[in-house]
C-alpha cells in the first residue's frame, strides 16, 4: 500500500506532539514540587554574606569575595524597580511567567543568526535559572527553565518573585542583588539610588 507524503506528514506531526507532550510531562514530575518552591524562595532562604560588624554594630568587613545583602522590595524607590522592569520585563505583572511574544522573538533572531544569544526570557524564567538550572544553554535546559516559571508563578506571589530577584541576579565585581551592587558600585544604600544610577544597574546584568 501506497502512503502519500500528506499522510507521512501528518503522522510524524501527531508523533512529534506527542513525544514534546510527553516530555514536558516528564520535566513537569521531575521539577521540584510547589512546597518546595515556596521553601526555596522565602526571604530567611536567600544566602548572604558572613559579615565582621565592630561592637557598635557597624559592618567593617565580609568573610568572603561576595557580596550578598537581601532587602525587602518595599524599602526599594518605585524608580529603581522600574529601571529592572523596563529592563528585563516590562510585561511582568501581566504575564503567567511567560512571555510567548518574547519566545516567538527570540527564536525569530536566533534562527536568522543561526546562534542562541536571545533567550526571551521573563524576570521568573531568570529567577527559575538561577536557582535551579545549569548556565550551559540547550533546548531542553529552556524547556525546562519554561516549565519551572510556571510553577514559581502557582506557587509564589509577584512580589515574592521580584524580591527574591532582584536579592539574587548577578552584577559584577562579586556583587549579587541589587542591594549588594548598590554599594559595590555607588557606596549608597538601595532606598537612596537616582534614575540614572538605577538604570545604570538595570544594565549591568546582560554584561555584567
Amino acid at each position: 500500500m501506497v502512503v502519500s507524503a500528506q499522510k507521512i506528514c501528518v503522522l510524524s506531526f501527531g508523533i512529534a506532539m506527542v513525544a514534546s507532550v510527553t516530555m514536558v510531562g516528564f520535566i513537569w514530575w521531575k521539577a521540584p514540587g510547589i512546597e518546595q518552591i515556596r521553601g526555596d524562595f522565602h526571604m530567611d532562604a536567600i544566602p548572604l554574606t558572613s559579615e565582621i560588624l565592630d561592637r557598635d554594630g557597624n559592618r567593617i568587613g565580609s568573610m568572603s569575595d561576595e557580596r550578598r545583602f537581601k532587602v525587602n522590595v518595599d524599602l526599594m524607590h518605585q524608580q529603581t524597580i522600574a529601571a529592572f522592569l523596563a529592563a528585563e520585563d516590562s510585561r511582568f505583572f501581566k504575564h503567567n511567567g511567560v512571555s510567548l511574544s518574547g519566545v516567538v522573538r527570540a527564536l525569530w533572531r536566533n534562527t536568522n543568526s543561526l546562534s542562541y544569544r536571545e533567550g526571551g526570557s521573563t524576570i521568573t524564567q531568570q529567577l527559575a535559572r538561577l536557582t535551579y538550572l545549569e548556565p550551559r544553554k540547550s533546548i531542553i535546559r529552556k524547556v525546562r527553565e519554561i516549565v519551572l516559571a510556571v510553577k514559581m508563578e502557582i506557587a509564589l506571589d509577584k512580589k515574592t518573585i521580584l524580591e527574591a530577584y532582584l536579592n539574587s541576579v548577578y552584577f559584577g565585581r562579586g556583587a549579587y542583588g541589587v542591594a549588594a551592587a548598590s554599594e559595590q558600585y555607588f557606596s549608597r544604600a538601595v532606598a537612596t539610588l537616582s534614575i540614572a544610577q538605577s538604570a545604570t544597574l538595570a544594565a549591568l546584568i546582560r554584561s555584567p
